[in-house]
C-alpha cells in the first residue's frame, strides 16, 4: 500500500513543530519511521487523542465597519498520527485519480488536485468561459452548511472502500476509525490540569517540547483522571487540517459527483466543485421552472445520500444574458442585476474582478502595515530632532467627524515613550528595516516583488490566465484592481510622512 514511491515523497514531510502530547519527529526519526512503516504498525498503532482549541481570525466584509472576528476549531492531531495521515493520503490521492478518470469525473472537484494543477484561478475561468459561450445561461450556486463537520461517517467509508478496492484493508480501518472515532481534549484542559497533577511546564528533548515525558504517563494521567478525551458521538464530521482530510472529502463525493454530472450533463450544462462551493450552469434554452427543479433536486439528492444540508435560501439562482451584458439574480420577489461571485472574482455579464471582499483584506493588511511603518518614522524623525519628549498631541479620527489633534491621555503617553525607547534601542534598524521591506513588497511595490506571497503577484497570475484566450464576451480588470489600491497605498504613506515632518 505504501509503497517505496510514496514513501519517498514522505521524506519531504515537514513536521510543524507544535505541543502535544508526543515531541516532534526529528528527521533522523522520521527516516526510520518512514522506512519501517508498514501496514501491520498501522494496524498495532495507537493513535493519541486530538488537542482542540479555538483559532479567532478577521472575517473580511467589504467595508470596516463589516469587520468581525470568527472562531474556527483547530483539532492537532499527535506528531506520530499526523505523519501516518500524510502517508495514507498519498496513496488514496493516486487511487481517487484514477477512479475519477475512469467515471469521467476527473474535471469535477477543483480543490486539494495537485496533481491536476488546478486552482480557484482556472476553475474560475472555466466557468466564466462556458457562461460567456451561451446566448443566456441560468447559474445555480451553493453550499453544503458546515461541510467538513456533517460528512456521514458511512458515506465516507463507503466511498473510500470504492476508490481503493482491493487495497482497502485493515490499517485503513484503523486510520478512518481514529478520524471519525477520535477523542479529544481541549487545550485550555491540558495545562490547567496538568498543573493539578504536578507538572507546571511542559517536558523538554533538546529544543523539542512534549506536554508528557512519555505515553506510559500520559496514559497513568487519562487512567487518574487528570486528563478527560471525550469522544466524539454522532455519525458525521472529520477534523479539518490533518494532511488526509481533504483527500478524504473529495473521496466522501464521489457518488454525488459522478449523480449531479450526469444529471447537469443531460441538459447540455457545466457542474463544478471546489471543497463545500458548488456551481451549475445550464444553458437559457431550459425554462425557469425546469431549472429551479434542477436546483430542488440537487438540495434533496444532498440530504438523501449525502446528509448534507444545501440551504436553499443561501442558494443563488442567477441569470446572465450576452446580449445585454448582465447578471441577474432571480428571487421570489424580483428580478436585480447582481455579480456572479465565484473563487474570489466577480463577473457582473461585462467585467471580471477580484472580489470585493478579497479586495477589502488586501486594503486593510495594506493600511496597518503602512501605518506601522509610518509610526516607526515618525518616532525616528523626532528622535533624529530631538523633539520626541515634546510630541504630546495624537491625530484623532472619528467617522462621524473630521481628524483633529488632541492631548495624549496618561496611559498613551507612557506607552508613547516606551515606543521611542524600543526604537532608541534599534541601532541597526533592524526592526524598521523589516517592517520597510514588507511594506514596500507586498503593498506599495508595483512591480511583482514577492511571487509567492504579494498580492499583486496574485493578481497578475489571475490576469495572465484570464487573458490566455482573451474571450470576446469580458474584459478582466484583476491586475488593474490591485495597481489602483497600491497608488492609494503611496499616496497615503507621502501624506502621512508630511504630516510629520511639517
Amino acid at each position: 500500500m505504501i509503497n517505496d514511491e510514496f514513501k519517498q515523497q514522505l521524506y519531504d514531510y515537514h513536521d510543524k513543530g507544535y505541543l502535544h502530547f508526543d515531541f516532534p519527529i526529528s528527521d533522523n526519526e522520521k527516516g526510520q519511521l518512514i522506512a519501517n512503516l508498514t501496514r501491520e504498525k498501522v494496524i498495532t498503532h495507537r493513535f493519541l487523542p486530538f488537542i482542540s482549541f479555538e483559532m479567532k481570525f478577521k472575517k473580511y466584509q467589504n467595508n470596516p465597519s463589516k469587520l468581525t472576528n470568527k472562531n474556527r476549531k483547530i483539532s492537532l492531531p499527535a506528531h506520530h498520527d499526523a505523519l501516518i495521515y500524510k502517508a495514507y493520503s498519498l496513496p488514496l490521492a493516486s487511487a481517487y485519480e484514477a477512479y475519477v478518470n475512469r467515471k469521467e469525473i476527473s474535471e469535477i472537484a477543483i480543490a486539494y488536485r495537485s496533481k491536476k494543477h488546478m486552482s480557484n484561478i482556472t476553475g474560475a475561468k472555466e466557468v466564466e468561459d462556458f457562461i460567456c459561450n451561451q446566448d443566456r445561461a441560468w447559474i445555480i450556486k451553493g453550499d453544503f452548511k458546515h461541510f467538513f463537520d456533517n460528512i456521514s461517517h458511512d458515506v465516507l467509508k463507503k466511498s473510500v472502500k470504492t476508490v481503493l478496492a482491493d487495497d482497502y484493508g485493515k490499517d485503513w480501518e484503523k486510520v478512518l476509525y481514529s478520524l471519525i472515532n477520535r477523542k479529544t481534549i481541549k487545550r485550555s484542559d491540558i495545562t490547567k490540569n496538568l498543573k493539578l497533577a504536578g507538572i507546571v511546564r511542559p517536558f523538554r528533548h533538546g529544543k523539542q517540547r512534549a506536554y508528557v515525558k512519555n505515553l506510559k504517563q500520559l496514559g497513568y494521567l487519562i487512567k487518574q483522571g487528570n486528563l478527560t478525551p471525550s469522544k466524539k458521538e454522532n455519525n458525521n464530521g472529520i477534523p479539518q487540517g490533518t494532511a488526509i482530510s481533504a483527500i478524504l472529502a473529495n473521496v466522501s463525493m464521489i457518488f454525488f459527483d459522478e449523480s449531479i454530472r450526469n444529471l447537469v450533463l443531460s441538459k447540455h450544462g457545466l457542474y463544478r466543485r471546489y471543497s463545500d462551493d458548488f456551481v451549475i450552469v445550464i444553458p437559457g434554452d431550459y425554462s425557469l421552472e425546469e431549472v429551479k427543479k434542477l436546483k430542488n433536486t440537487v438540495i434533496e439528492q444532498s440530504e438523501r445520500n449525502l446528509g448534507l444540508e444545501i440551504e436553499d435560501s443561501k442558494t443563488k439562482l442567477l441569470e446572465y444574458v450576452r446580449d445585454e451584458k448582465n447578471v441577474q439574480e432571480i428571487s421570489p420577489r424580483v428580478r436585480a442585476s447582481t455579480e456572479f461571485d465565484y473563487l474570489g472574482f466577480s463577473f457582473d455579464g461585462k467585467n471580471v474582478r477580484l472580489r470585493s471582499k478579497g479586495v477589502y483584506k488586501f486594503v486593510y493588511k495594506g493600511r496597518k502595515a503602512i501605518n506601522k511603518l509610518v509610526t516607526i518614522e515618525r518616532d525616528r524623525y523626532h528622535i533624529q530632532h530631538g523633539t520626541e519628549l515634546v510630541v504630546t498631541k495624537v491625530l484623532k479620527y472619528s467617522r462621524h467627524s473630521s481628524k483633529r489633534w488632541r492631548d495624549r491621555s496618561f496611559a498613551e503617553q507612557e506607552r508613547y515613550l516606551k515606543r521611542i525607547e524600543r526604537e532608541r534601542q534599534d541601532k541597526d534598524s533592524s526592526v524598521y528595516g523589516t517592517v520597510h521591506k514588507q511594506a514596500v513588497q507586498m503593498y506599495l511595490s508595483m512591480e511583482e516583488k514577492m511571487p509567492a506571497k504579494s498580492m499583486l503577484a496574485y493578481a497578475i497570475r489571475a490576469q495572465k490566465i484570464f487573458d490566455s484566450t482573451n474571450h470576446p464576451e469580458y474584459e478582466v480588470k484583476v491586475k488593474q484592481q490591485i495597481l489602483h489600491q497600491i497608488r492609494k497605498n503611496q499616496l497615503k504613506l507621502g501624506q502621512s510622512r508630511k504630516l510629520f515632518k511639517n
